[in-house]
């Protein structure tokens, strides 16, 4: 006959085997949800990858594998990738010999589907264990599949892009952080770490620091003071080698991408019509995370402050604000496409937080109002929600294929084309002067001149001179600098150096020539590909180059 004890251990083990198969069939969804969502991008849109910028990864991943350096150029190390964590994990592939036809989006499917479970691993943290467990689990598990098929973690991780690593660092900071309340300071050092990888995974995780700090200050409860520092302490640690390799290769403090593409940080509040076209972009993109925002808001002061958990409504806020804040605070060059990078690329990490805690946030309010009115409607309405906002997010990134394929096409029919070009034409390791350096770094033996200054900080220092301000006139001081290095050949869009063009014209012979009309991707409808005679270039085309 059983003892009470027995029959207790039976009950207790058969609880766990089956909260582990819940588990389990959950993070399968979620799997099937991310890898689905991958896959048809990328047989929708055959082979390549929708910006010149994946390449740019894979070539400094590339040669990371092959012990060449962190450089897009063999053997010159350089901080012009701005996710030195997503080409760490992409060097993995590389390095064993993996395809760049599949590595870097089966990679991108990966930390996709961790990123969902992490999204539903918050949604179930934040709603407490009542009659509605039910409702709870299905919103988890919403919360994941939306997290995990929305159109801008889909696009970058079919595209070989980071958003979706810096996703999930973003979200089990906010995890750990909500279980860091009146408890002991090395919960700090676990927040402070997943912070750290943010920032490894982009600069803009260094907004989450002082977020983080300032929860932890204002909401934390006991031991508040020992986890802040401790946290942040953390994440400085975690952040500070890329910091360290930025100012010993170029003597700047953060990756070239920022010095290319702005010249300051404004000195005063963000400007506000640029923060209303951001926030416009945003809702194009996925307006469900945006409409959460005041439904976070309203959970939070009935009923996450009463469960102490506060700090994590406003890290999630404050941080998926302070992104779009932050590029309204830049003085923007041209080259800073559209309101925040191709598509608004670089608003993407704010979608993942306002996603898992918009879900969480419709989780607890059903909770809440179910205690106070025991009504099953309250439970379908909740269920009804989180199936309708699924249900969108589904049928948003299935619309939106046709916007990733045209990128696809661009960039094949441009940047890659023109490595295949400069491949047959070129002897090996030819420099070739570029403004869109990925395609051919990665498909070609050639080392490449950025004119732009995000890989090549020899040309970054004539555009954005430590010492002095920036030049009047960018393409003298980039005109001197090609007279000094003499490339083989150049790779433009006419339009964005017509100086340059006009100085170099007589030297220069056409190898081939691109014009897409309905061209959205690229930063103009036409490039051309010149090989360049030096001989031919007159002397006195250099008179006056040089400004004083």
């Amino acid at each position: 006959m059983p003892t009470h004890t027995s029959i207790t251990t039976e009950m207790s083990l058969a609880d766990h085997e089956g909260s582990f198969r819940r588990r389990i069939a959950t993070w399968a969804i979620i799997f099937a949800a991310a890898f689905g969502s991958t896959v048809y991008y990328q047989s929708s849109a055959g082979a390549g990858y929708p910006l010149d910028d994946s390449y740019i990864h894979f070539a400094f991943a590339r040669n990371l594998a092959d012990g060449r350096g962190f450089g897009i150029n063999p053997n010159q190390p350089t901080p012009g990738a701005t996710s030195p964590m997503w080409v760490l994990l992409l060097s993995v592939g590389f390095a064993v010999g993996a395809s760049s036809n599949t590595w870097p989006w089966a990679l991108g499917a990966v930390v996709l589907t961790l990123t969902g479970v992490t999204a539903s691993a918050i949604c179930e943290t934040l709603t407490p264990q009542t009659s509605s467990n039910r409702t709870k689990r299905f919103l988890s598990i919403a919360a994941g599949v939306a997290t995990a098929s929305s159109f801008p973690l889909v696009w970058s991780a079919a595209g070989g892009m980071e958003a979706p690593l810096v996703g999930l660092t973003t979200l089990l900071a906010l995890l750990a952080l909500s279980r860091a309340r009146n408890r002991p300071a090395k919960f700090g050092a676990m927040w402070g770490a997943a912070v750290g990888l943010a920032i490894a995974a982009r600069p803009e995780g260094m907004l989450l620091v002082p977020i983080f700090v300032a929860c932890e200050a204002v909401f934390g409860g006991r031991g508040r003071w020992s986890r802040a520092i401790l946290g942040a302490a953390t994440a400085a640690l975690l952040a500070m080698p890329y910091l360290l390799f930025c100012h010993a290769t170029t003597g700047r403090l953060f990756p070239n991408t920022f010095y290319a593409k702005t010249l300051s940080t404004r000195s005063h509040i963000p400007e506000i019509s640029a923060l209303v076209d951001l926030f416009g972009v945003a809702w194009t993109l996925y307006p469900e995370a945006i409409l959460a925002m005041p439904i976070i808001v309203v959970t939070g002061l009935l009923c996450w402050r009463k469960d102490g958990l506060l700090s994590v409504v406003v890290a999630s806020l404050g941080f998926s604000l302070a992104l779009p804040c932050s590029y309204a605070a830049m003085e923007r060059t041209d080259l800073f496409a559209g309101g925040a990078g191709n598509f608004g690329r670089y608003l993407f990490p704010m979608f993942p937080p306002l996603i898992a805690m918009g879900f969480a946030a419709i989780a607890r309010l059903a909770t809440y109002v179910h205690r106070i009115h025991p009504h099953k409607a309250v439970l379908t309405i909740a269920a009804i929600v989180g199936i309708t906002w699924s249900g969108v997010t589904l049928w948003r990134t299935a619309k939106f294929v046709d916007l990733y394929d045209l990128n696809v096409r661009d960039i094949n029919a441009m940047q890659v084309r023109m490595a295949d070009v400069l491949k047959k034409q070129l002897p090996p390791n030819s420099l070739v002067a570029a403004n869109d350096v990925g395609a051919v770094a990665f498909f070609t033996s050639h080392r490449v001149l950025d004119l732009v200054g995000i890989v090549s900080t020899d040309v970054l220092n004539v555009r954005r001179p430590i010492d002095r301000p920036p030049p009047d006139n960018e393409e003298y001081e980039i005109l001197n600098l090609l007279f000094e290095k003499r490339p083989e050949a150049l790779v433009i869009f006419p339009n964005w150096y017509p100086g340059l063009y006009q100085r170099l014209r007589s030297g220069l012979i056409v190898m081939d020539d691109v014009y897409l009309q309905d061209n959205i991707t690229s930063g103009g409808k036409r490039m051309v590909a010149y090989r360049i005679d030096w001989s031919r270039v007159a002397p006195a085309n250099l008179r006056g180059i040089t400004t004083q």
